[in-house]
């Protein structure tokens, strides 16, 4: 009698034996992940049946022992996070993944992460149900390099879509170059305009969106640059790949975990020196 199948999405699985007391039912074993099942004769025959431990979401999840049938939802939100961290074609992959931004091992499975949804800071069943919670892994993080930043149980919470979006507006990082020129690294505009407003210049997240925008120059006299391709943050250094700056590459070097907070930078205008 033949032992070794092979299933139509899942590799090949080997026949074990017959149990007597599940009738038509045999329990065969993946040979790819070692999950052991039980399984119809006819699905066997037909090579119907499913491997809940192979990779099935971004080349590094899998399902474990639920259904998605009944998490839904839960299990858009899992795989969307495995999705921006590890496929490179996500189409927001360069803001996760491409920035260093990894998942727990533990929530590779999605059993792991239905379990711990509900331990998550900020859970509310019927918000959830209504798609009114979403995850979030900045709020208890902040303060962290973008590339040491990770989803998982003691680092993530639930926020409402109006706390998400509200924070969200204000997360950026960016460059502002005061009136008389001096340059600083930044993180969230609520913060950067509560810091360098004063009882003569008031400084708005509206007024630093438009800049960045294109519809104001400047703000107040402030000059806002969106920043690309931060490298080697956990060095402290920061190199900003700007193109309009006449084919010189600047560098800024950051001063450790106060850069985030607006700390003023000395830096080397450019990499390679060109005439002002």
């Amino acid at each position: 009698m033949q032992t070794i199948f092979s299933s139509k999405h899942f590799g090949k699985f080997e026949v074990n034996w017959f149990d007597k007391g599940k009738k038509q039912y045999f329990k065969i074993k993946f040979l790819n992940t070692g999950t052991e099942k039980y399984a119809r004769k006819d699905d066997i025959l037909k090579g119907d049946v499913r491997d809940r431990y192979a990779i099935s979401v971004a080349g590094i999840g899998y399902l474990g022992d639920c259904k998605i049938s009944e998490n839904r939802r839960a299990y858009s939100i899992w795989a969307r996070m495995l999705r921006r961290c590890y496929n490179t074609r996500a189409k927001d992959y360069y803001r996760y993944g491409g920035l260093g931004i990894t998942v727990v091992d533990e929530w590779f499975c999605f059993t792991a992460f239905l379990k711990d949804l509900k331990f998550l800071d900020g859970w509310n069943e019927e918000l959830f149900n209504l798609g009114i919670l979403q995850l979030d892994k900045d709020k208890k993080q902040r303060g962290i390099y973008i590339n040491q930043k990770v989803y998982s149980k003691e680092t993530c919470c639930w926020l409402t879509s109006q706390e998400n979006s509200q924070y969200l507006r204000d997360r950026i990082k960016f460059k502002a170059i005061s009136p008389l020129g001096e340059e600083y690294i930044c993180y969230n505009i609520k913060e950067f305009c509560a810091k360098f407003s004063n009882s003569e210049v008031r400084l708005t997240r509206s007024g630093v969106s438009d800049v960045f925008a294109g519809k104001l120059k400047h703000h107040k006299g402030w000059k806002f640059v969106r920043l690309i391709g931060l490298k080697d943050m956990n060095k402290q250094e920061f190199r900003l790949e700007i193109n309009e700056l006449n084919g010189g590459e600047p560098v800024i070097t950051g001063c450790g975990s106060n850069t985030a907070n607006g700390e003023k930078l000395s830096f080397n205008r450019y990499a390679n020196t060109v005439p002002s």
